[in-house]
């Protein structure tokens, strides 16, 4: 579970850093950035990553568990699809997590860009679950236990972050 700031929630520039030190890298990160604040969790927990921490509502998560991985990427990379994939991860085991870019001004948009969305994936078996701000997706390079690497498949080459 997320930690306190300073261990598990950092800037993407200090992860860049520890990186290229040589750590290897946690297995998740959080789709959308976070505040580095203390909030509360839907339940009513303290967390520091929570739908209320998040400062810019740039992604959703996409990703099947019910559907064989080839047949994934087929979808997400066909010309029949209409959303935005900025970067698909091969999760080290039975999915391919999409980064789905919004880039919604605020939450209220984000929900219902991800409701419209989901009109159109949930028939197709897509997790409902992926439907919150806050919410984890594998991360590229990091190590499963038991599974192996997290990879990248795909990045939009379009797409430049710095």
């Amino acid at each position: 579970e997320v930690g306190e700031v300073g261990k598990n929630i950092r800037p993407c520039r200090e992860w860049v850093r520890l990186f290229s030190d040589g750590m290897v890298p946690p297995e998740f990160l959080c789709i959308n950035p976070l505040n580095g604040i203390e909030c509360r969790t839907k339940d009513g927990k303290p967390s520091f990553r929570s739908d209320d921490n998040i400062t810019s509502f740039r992604y959703i998560l996409v990703e099947w568990d019910s559907r064989p991985v080839e047949d994934q990427l087929r979808f997400y990379l066909s010309s029949k699809s209409k959303i935005k994939i900025d970067i698909i991860t091969h999760s080290a085991g039975k999915s391919a997590h999409a980064l789905v870019r919004i880039d919604a001004p605020d939450s209220k948009t984000w929900a219902a860009s991800v409701r419209d969305l989901y009109k159109w994936l949930g028939p197709l078996g897509a997790d409902a679950s992926c439907k919150n701000p806050a919410r984890l997706s594998r991360l590229p390079g990091g190590f499963r236990q038991g599974m192996g690497w997290q990879r990248v498949i795909y990045i939009n080459p379009e797409v430049v972050h710095v």
